[in-house]
Formats: structure tokens, C-alpha cells, sequence
């Protein structure tokens, strides 16, 4: 294991186990299962083009189309990709690790042949119309298309016009890329697709896209990892599979805790994130936890500790000689190195998962606690699949709600169920029927697992979106999504709500509430906002 290696291998296990890596696949992995690489398929081009000697893969592919049109271009293609390719030991790999999100540049199938029969779903977005139909559980991003679907990014013109040909996918990957670890695999670092999405991931983001990391079994020379590590990406040499096959493995931590101004403390951040850091945190001198700001606000710091995480082998000597020779901080700086305690987080957290109490009547319980009040309208409802257990102030918002109306005898819809919390509530505190409605199969899953937990499922209706019936009104509809789509769906939620039905909106940051509101009063009498830890609830009566 080379020194980048062991340095990086805490963050990516880190970054499993906290369902935050993106794994970014390349052709290599599709190479083993006798699919032709990206060169080979260009060099079909080439030779029906005598040009030999052009060595510009996406030039040679735009000759090709501008001299046979794009039926004949597909017809080439398609001699590559209409034979039987099966996924290879590097797909079940994938497979195993589970990344939260998948980004690829290849045109196959052979990823989704691989999880079509695996209890963890992705959704597969390889166009724009996918994303309206998916959820944010998660993605398999097919950045450069779909062969079936016509629609492959191979020549010079859909480079150039990516973002113009595919916007919203375009804006999704940023999105991701920004907010995730990234690991890619499969590429070489001379690909050119590489060094694009490479490129503009340095454009977009500068310094602010979280480390990335690129493995690869080529020898790398010193000189070209650290032109990388300078630019953001650890390169690892290495094989490393088997450590992270294994991600399910408690890790020990070391820290390291310092004193600093206000004015080097993110450098300091930056300098441990730079030599091996797993996070860094912020601490003021009560120990209270330091949060980035909003937009627009500047941080505002006294007496600032910087906190920096280790992997526990890492040794912390060299660690503290490299602060002293970055000149950030003085050579007698105080500071104290510390264990980590190794737990099992697990149990840590169903330690801290408590019944909760919603309104006067309702408690959600999880299943390895005592109810505390059995006469109480107690919902039995464990993590899983799927997102609502309480916790969050947007649901405790709409749960609230429900126990304030009387359900006796009414159709109640919960319009995104997710874990089907809000339908279920309902139905314990009076409902006569409820139906959920989402568009991700995994929330319907979800959903029905917990009504069968409460014994709910005979009044339980649930359907895709795609699904839902024509002409289906409830007297309560209830919608805990994000203000976007709230907005952009109003016409529907409204038509959901029959006349003098009741309407709960969440899911909306109370600086976005005036948007929302505007949306939905002319068919509602509203009332006022409430909010909580500065999401809110917006609540009427249709007119």
C-alpha cells in the first residue's frame, strides 16, 4: 500500500459508510466483459476513413457523421453494441460497494444488468426526461447517453454542446460533484473524456469541490500525481478492492486539535484536508460547533480550534512536523492529540433514537423501545428505505397538523409519501382511507413494509405518480417535498384537494414561503406560515 494510498483509503471508507461517494466509471470496467474500448470504436471510424493518421478521437468521429449522416453513424455503432456483453467481476465489485451515487461515461447496459436483480435500485438517468421521474435516493448518471437511446456523446459537436444538448443533466452532475466524494475508476489519465470532466470540475468549482480521488493499476510517476494532488485528485496506485469491499469495518480515529486566529484557521483546514485529513471541524473556545454560513453572511469567529481527523495508523508526528514546516502555525503551537474512540455507530444511534411525541395524540416509536403511553395513537416506524421518521422539523412540521384535525371518516392523500409516515399517521388518528403517492419504487416498498407494520395495509392505497388514478380528490392532501417542485406541481396538488378539503404543504425553508404561498392562494384560503429551525408549514382551505 503506497503512502497515497493509505492516506486516502480512510476517506473513501469514510465516505461508503456515510453514504456520500460517488463512484465515476469509465470504459476500463466495461473492457473485461470483451466490450471494445472507446479507441477501438474510434478506430472503426478511421479506417472506413483511411485517416490513420489523425489521432483526434472526437475529430475523427465528427468526420465520420458529417461524411455518412447519422443513420450510418449509428449503424457503425451499433455493430459494437448489438452484441451480448455480460457484466464482469468489476460490475458485482461495483455492486458490492454500493456507492451512493454512480456516474458513467459509457453507453452500455452492463451496470444496470448488474443491479437489475440487487435490492439496492438506482435510478438510471441517461436524459433530461429521466430526472423529472426520479427520486434522490439514488443515481446512475450516464453522462454521455445510452446507445438505445440514440443519444451517445462520442463526436466533436457533443462535446461542445453538452451542456446546451443535456442542461438539467449537466446541472445534476455539478450538483453531485460538488456535494460528494468522488472516486473514479475505469479511466487512464491520458483519456481525454477524463481530462474534460477533470477540467470542468476545476472550472466550476475551484477550490470548493470537496477532494476527489482516481484509482488506477498504471504506474503514475511522482511528478504526474502530484500535478493532480495540486489540482485536487489523489491518485492511487494500488489495489485497494479489497479493503473497500470490506466497508462495513468499524474504523478507529486519531485527532489533532489546535488553537488558531480566525484569519488561518480555514488554511490550517485546508492544509490537514491537503495531508490526510478525513474532516476538519471548527470549534469556538466553549466548544461549540462552528457551522459554514449562508450565503452572503461572513464567518464570524473568536477564538477559533481547529479539529482535524485521522485515520488512527496515521502517525501524528508527521502530521504536526508538516504544520511546523507550512509556517501556519508557530513551532512551540499548543495543541493535543487524541483517540477516538471506536464504537459501534450503529447501536450508538439506535441509542439516541427516542419515541417522539407529535401534538397531543401522536407518537412516532421505533421498534426497539418501550412505548410510553399505549393509550396514546403510537406509529411504529423504524429507518429504512426510505426518508421520514420524525426527525426532521419539515415532517415533525406535517405530523404536528394531522394530530390537530379530525380525520374521523376521511380520505387523507400524502402526495410523496417516502416512508409512508404521514399516510400512516393518518390512518391511526381516524382516516378512513389514505393513499401515497411517490415516484420512486422504493418509497412505495417502504411504504407498505410500515403499514403492514401497523396494520394499517387494508386501508392503504399506494401508486407511482405515473400511476395514480384520473380524477383522484382526498379531503386532506398533504405534500412534505421541496419548494421547487411544490411550485412547478401546484396545478395537480391543487385538483387533489376536494372543496373545503384541508391542504399541508412542507418541506420549504421559510425564506422560500412567500414564493410557495403565491402559488397556491388563489385557490386556498392560507393560513399564517409556521415555521420551525427555519423550515416552515403552509396550511389552508380550499376555496
Amino acid at each position: 500500500m503506497n503512502e497515497m494510498e493509505r492516506l486516502s483509503l480512510p476517506i473513501i471508507k469514510d465516505a461508503l459508510q456515510n453514504d456520500s461517494l460517488i463512484l465515476f466509471v469509465g470504459a476500463g470496467v466495461s473492457v473485461n466483459s470483451g466490450l471494445p474500448g472507446w479507441n477501438s470504436l474510434v478506430d472503426l471510424f478511421r479506417k472506413e476513413l483511411n485517416l490513420e493518421e489523425v489521432q483526434d478521437n472526437l475529430r475523427v468521429a465528427q468526420y465520420y457523421y458529417n461524411a455518412f449522416g447519422q443513420n450510418q453513424y449509428l449503424k457503425k455503432i451499433e455493430e459494437v453494441f448489438s452484441k451480448i456483453y455480460l457484466p464482469n467481476e468489476l460490475h458485482s465489485l461495483i455492486e458490492q460497494l454500493s456507492p451512493k451515487h454512480i456516474i458513467t461515461t459509457n453507453y452500455d447496459t452492463l451496470l444496470e444488468d448488474q443491479f437489475n436483480d440487487s435490492i439496492l435500485k438506482y435510478n438510471v438517468i441517461s436524459s433530461d426526461n429521466d430526472i423529472p421521474y426520479s427520486t434522490s435516493g439514488h443515481y446512475l448518471v450516464k453522462m454521455h447517453g445510452d446507445f438505445t437511446k440514440k443519444n451517445i456523446v462520442l463526436k466533436e459537436d457533443d462535446y461542445f454542446n453538452y451542456e446546451k444538448n443535456f442542461p438539467m443533466m449537466s446541472t445534476l452532475i455539478q450538483s453531485l460533484i460538488m456535494n460528494h466524494i468522488v472516486l473514479f475508476v475505469g479511466y487512464s489519465l491520458g483519456d481525454s473524456t477524463f481530462n474534460s470532466i477533470f477540467r470542468l470540475i476545476q472550472d466550476r468549482f475551484k477550490d470548493d469541490a470537496k477532494r476527489a480521488f482516481f484509482y488506477t493499476t498504471d504506474n503514475v510517476s511522482e511528478i504526474e500525481q502530484d500535478y493532480y494532488r495540486r489540482k485536487g485528485i489523489n491518485v492511487i496506485v494500488g489495489d485497494f478492492a479489497e479493503e473497500l469491499e470490506n466497508k462495513d469495518n468499524k474504523m478507529a480515529w486519531v485527532q489533532i486539535r489546535l488553537n488558531s486566529t480566525d484569519k488561518q484557521a480555514e488554511q490550517i483546514s485546508d492544509f490537514l484536508t491537503e495531508i490526510g485529513a478525513v474532516s476538519v471541524t471548527f470549534m469556538d473556545s466553549q466548544d461549540t460547533p462552528i457551522f459554514e454560513p449562508l450565503p452572503g453572511e461572513t464567518r464570524l469567529w473568536g477564538n477559533t480550534d481547529v479539529v482535524g481527523l485521522f485515520d488512527a495508523e496515521t502517525d501524528m508526528s508527521v502530521i504536526v512536523e508538516a504544520l511546523i514546516i507550512s509556517r501556519l502555525v508557530t513551532p512551540d503551537f499548543a495543541h493535543k492529540i487524541e483517540q477516538i474512540e471506536d464504537k459501534d455507530w450503529e447501536r450508538e444511534w439506535m441509542d439516541n433514537f427516542h419515541p417522539m411525541q407529535f401534538g397531543k395524540r401522536l407518537w412516532i416509536c421505533p421498534s426497539w423501545r418501550e412505548v410510553p403511553d399505549p393509550n396514546a395513537v403510537n406509529v411504529m416506524l423504524d429507518p429504512g428505505l426510505a426518508f421520514g421518521t420524525g426527525t426532521h422539523p419539515t415532517t415533525a412540521l406535517c405530523l404536528q397538523w394531522l394530530d390537530s384535525l379530525d380525520l374521523t371518516g376521511k380520505t387523507v392523500i400524502d402526495f410523496g409519501c417516502g416512508s409512508g409516515i404521514l399516510a400512516i399517521a393518518a390512518l391511526k388518528l381516524g382516516a378512513k382511507r389514505a393513499i401515497g403517492i411517490d415516484i420512486d419504487p422504493q418509497a412505495i416498498l417502504a411504504s407498505t413494509n410500515n403499514a403492514e407494520a401497523n396494520g394499517v395495509a387494508d386501508r392503504l392505497e399506494l401508486f407511482l405518480a405515473k400511476d395514480q388514478p384520473k380524477d383522484l380528490q382526498a379531503d386532506v392532501v398533504v405534500a412534505n417535498i421541496l419548494a421547487g417542485p411544490l411550485k412547478e406541481l401546484a396545478p395537480n396538488i391543487i385538483t387533489l384537494v376536494k372543496p373545503q378539503g384541508d391542504l399541508g404543504l412542507s418541506g420549504i425553508l421559510a425564506s422560500q414561503a412567500e414564493s410557495v404561498c403565491e402559488a397556491y392562494a388563489h385557490d386556498f384560503n392560507l393560513d399564517p406560515v409556521v415555521e420551525k429551525e427555519e423550515w416552515c408549514r403552509i396550511t389552508g382551505v380550499k376555496k
